[in-house]
Parts: structure tokens; C-alpha cells; sequence
């Protein structure tokens, strides 16, 4: 049975030495690429292989022995609170219509974040960039393409466009070039993401703050498992909030999935995962995904937003951590959690 991650443990509040870790457990990769079905979700079991070709411009085109999908749906694409603009059927979107004005706006385990204009029949916005780095899986993008398209949710990140990457790249009216792989294209969120804001000594979240994050983290997730899709990446740095910080929309789709009949995903592929979020049973067998891991995740997240952005668990490696569940231990009552809650 799930347990509660809130209950009381005697673990440090320091920094993990990595919150991205690969699980002592090898799984057999196949060479072929097949990603899950839609209807039924047949088995939805993770299969990547090696694309020869990086810079392919047809996502939905084969490449030996992989095959993508990507949506196909002509539609327009809310980019912004207060701003419609219309989008190509396959999402693609041409690098001269991109105008990069700041680097760096953010890093990830797999990715650089990029300030942008994106400017479609006369139509600007601000957008960020997200180009991946170099030793992420094509696959992975594609993957994370297919699901953040499809969901259409007031607190899930809009997904723009994706494009890929130009010889040449005009940032700030400089010209210069790039070698780095396809980038996606999401609404800007002003705010940047919850962990920095609860960093911030600046900032002072009341109750009544942290309880409509919650809520919105809440309305989000349940929408992702109706449709079949678990997450497993949620935490407050994967959580934007737009300038005034009052809405809060989810991000990060690189490592999810979408779920077979019995709302489980099998991962036969060996991936750095996010150690400090992850429940027991996926400690223990990180072949199989579940909702549940989800909902673990979730209450891992409430404790940060009550422990100011500290990290889980302090700076414990793998067996560490896997050992202390193991004992029935839990995170402690956060430091700004009352006791009534």
C-alpha cells in the first residue's frame, strides 16, 4: 500500500548531491522504436532506438528502424494568457519566424531554456525555447512533442511549436550558428519555476498561496490521468508560474508516459530518474510506472512548497534513501506546516 510521504522521519534538510539518478537495476534495450498506441494503449512499453539521423525534417517520417509520431491537428494554439495565434497542422515552426532575445533563461537535466519572440502573420509573442542538449534521445523529444501537444489544460504549459535546429540562429539581430538538436516551443510563464520562487527569501507564501498551487497542481494531474498520461517528473522545479505568481502550470513532459489499459507503464530502458520523488516500489522495481508514483511525487511536492524549496531527504545516494523507506521512515512535518494540517 502508498504511504504517506509526509509522515515524520530525521532525515537532513541539505541539498541531494544529484536529483536525477540512474537506478541500480539494467533493463534489456530493444533496437526498434514504437511509441505507445492510442487507442487501447495496447502495452505501453517503452522501446527507443538509435536514430541515424538527428536533423530529420519529417517527425512522422521512418528512419531504419524507427518510427515517430507526432500530432497532425490543425488548430489554434492558446501561446499566452491574453494572445491567439495560429500554428502549422504539424506544429513546425521556422526558425526565421524565432528571434532568441536571452539565454539561459533556465537549465535541466536535458535541456537549455531560451527567451524568444515568436512572430506569425504579424502576430509577436514572448515563447521559450527549449533546445535539447546534445545526449538526449531524440525519442524522448518526440515523445514529449506527441503528449505536451494533446493536452489542452488551463494549468498545463501550452505547447507552441517545435523546430528544428537552424545552421544559423539570429539571436538579439546577431547572426551565429548552432549545433545543438531540435528545440520545443511553449508559451513564456514570467514567473519562472516554483523551486526558485520558494528559494527566494523575498518571497513570502501564505497558506491561502500555497493552497491554490496545490490546487491548481491537483486539477492539472487529474486531467494528465484521465487521459492516460503519468507524469513522472513532478516537483516544484518543473512547476511555472506567470508574473504575478498566481497561476501555476506544469512542465516538463520529458519523461512522461502515457499508460497501457491497467494504468501501468513498463520501462525496459535504463534512465536517470528523479531519486528524491520517486515511492519505494519504483525504488525497488523501476521497470514498472503507476499512477501511484504520481501521487507519491505529489505529496513529496506539497513538502517542498511547506519547506521553502528545500531538497527531500538531505544529500542521500540511492541506497540510502531506499533503505530508509525501506525502515518506515518519511519525510519530517515541514518547517512552515502547522500542526493542524
Amino acid at each position: 500500500m502508498l504511504q504517506n510521504p509526509m509522515k515524520n522521519s530525521t532525515e537532513s534538510p541539505q541539498s541531494c548531491s544529484t536529483e536525477y539518478d540512474c537506478i541500480d537495476e539494467t533493463h534489456s534495450s530493444p533496437t526498434t522504436s514504437l511509441l505507445p498506441s492510442k487507442a487501447g494503449h495496447e502495452n505501453a512499453i517503452e522501446k527507443i532506438g538509435v536514430n541515424i539521423n538527428l536533423h530529420q525534417p519529417n517527425l512522422s517520417s521512418s528512419d531504419g528502424d524507427c518510427e515517430y509520431l507526432v500530432p497532425t491537428k490543425a488548430e489554434t494554439i492558446l501561446a499566452t494568457e491574453t494572445t491567439k495565434i495560429s500554428v502549422d497542422k504539424d506544429f513546425r515552426i521556422r526558425s526565421e519566424n524565432i528571434q532568441m532575445l536571452k539565454r539561459g533563461i533556465a537549465s535541466g537535466n536535458s535541456a537549455y531554456v531560451h527567451l524568444a519572440n515568436y512572430t506569425r502573420n504579424a502576430i509577436t509573442i514572448k515563447v521559450a525555447v527549449k533546445i535539447l542538449k546534445p545526449n538526449c534521445r531524440k525519442g524522448d523529444t518526440l515523445e514529449e512533442i506527441k503528449l505536451l501537444s494533446s493536452c489542452k489544460h488551463e494549468n498545463i504549459v501550452t505547447f507552441v511549436g517545435w523546430m528544428e535546429p537552424p545552421e544559423v540562429v539570429k539571436f538579439n539581430d546577431a547572426m551565429e550558428t548552432s549545433d545543438e538538436q531540435m528545440g520545443i516551443i511553449t508559451e513564456y510563464m514570467g514567473g519562472g519555476d516554483l523551486h526558485t520562487y520558494l528559494i527566494n527569501n523575498e518571497n513570502r507564501p501564505t497558506i491561502n498561496k500555497i493552497f491554490a498551487f496545490t490546487f491548481q497542481v491537483f486539477n492539472a494531474m487529474i486531467y494528465l490521468h484521465d487521459k492516460g498520461i503519468i507524469h513522472r517528473d513532478l516537483a516544484a522545479r518543473n512547476c511555472l508560474l506567470n508574473e504575478n505568481y498566481e497561476i501555476l502550470k506544469l512542465n516538463d513532459f520529458g519523461i512522461s508516459r502515457e499508460t497501457d489499459t491497467n494504468g501501468v507503464y513498463k520501462q525496459i530502458t535504463l534512465r536517470k530518474l528523479p531519486l528524491c520523488w520517486l515511492p519505494l516500489e519504483t525504488l525497488l522495481d523501476p521497470s514498472i510506472f503507476t499512477r501511484k508514483g504520481d501521487i507519491w511525487a505529489f505529496g513529496v511536492l506539497l513538502w517542498e512548497m511547506y519547506q521553502r524549496g528545500k531538497q527531500p531527504y538531505g544529500a542521500k545516494d540511492q541506497f540510502e534513501l531506499k533503505q530508509l523507506l525501506t525502515n518506515g521512515e518519511r519525510l519530517s512535518k515541514p518547517e512552515y506546516c502547522h500542526e493542524v494540517l
